[in-house]
């Protein structure tokens, strides 16, 4: 019975887990969403391209420290959009 119940609560736990990421990630999306077309693409180049700075500054032809300000402003928004409610 012991085991059952710590199989149980890990599952449990899992599923609340689970919730509450698909939350977070839904709140990410929607704080994405209200970014500028060119903040979107250079998030994306960032996170999901997994693209240096350098590379970035390049392909979007701003400087290196515009890249950098850029994802500062960035970042200050999501992180606001992420804030527990």
């Amino acid at each position: 019975m012991y085991d059952h119940y710590m199989l149980t609560r890990s599952a449990e736990d899992a599923y609340f887990y689970s919730l509450e990421r698909a939350r977070q990630g839904k709140r990410l999306s929607n704080a994405i969403k209200t970014l500028s077309k060119e903040d979107r693409r250079l998030i994306r180049r960032a996170f999901w391209g997994n693209k240096s700075v350098d590379e970035i500054s390049d392909e979007m032809g701003i400087s290196p420290s515009e890249v950098e300000e850029r994802l500062k402003a960035i970042y200050a928004v999501l992180k606001e959009f992420l804030k527990e409610e």
